[in-house]
């Protein structure tokens, strides 16, 4: 369910969200084919950041069992459509949090200790660098 929620605000934010111009059109057709091939599925939403620069291409399929479907997602540079991450999780959630960084929450299906905290399964990942470093170890 919270997964399903999760979706339906990454659809409606990326709706929201679309800015291409006439320009920008060919480079979307190009990266949602780099996307599709990628994933080997057809991506349910497609995020570009603010610059327009990379792209947050995300599926995750409806269950027909029990329990949350892994989120696939790929980010694509756009000038040149080279992937840059490309990571399936079994359960959480990816989005931009800046121009150049993508949030991952990626918690396991079982915690190891009371004292842990989603933030310990959040991780910053810079596309520019390629740099993830653990959100609770991060500095701003």
């Amino acid at each position: 369910m919270k997964n399903l929620i999760l979706l339906i605000l990454v659809i409606a934010t990326s709706a929201c969200n679309k800015k291409v111009s006439s320009q920008n059109k060919s480079s979307s057709s190009n990266y949602q084919a780099v996307a599709y091939e990628a994933l080997g599925i057809t991506p349910v939403a497609f995020q570009e950041n603010e610059t327009n620069e990379y792209v947050l291409a995300t599926f995750q399929e409806e269950g027909t069992v029990p329990g949350p479907q892994p989120l696939k997602y790929v980010v694509i540079k756009i000038a040149d459509n080279s992937i840059v991450k490309k990571e399936s999780i079994p359960q959480g959630s990816v989005k931009w949090t800046s121009d150049y960084q993508v949030e991952i929450i990626a918690p396991p299906g079982m915690i190891k200790n009371n004292n842990e905290t989603i933030a310990d399964y959040t991780y910053l990942f810079n596309v520019k660098t390629g740099v993830k470093v653990r959100k609770t170890k991060a500095t701003y």
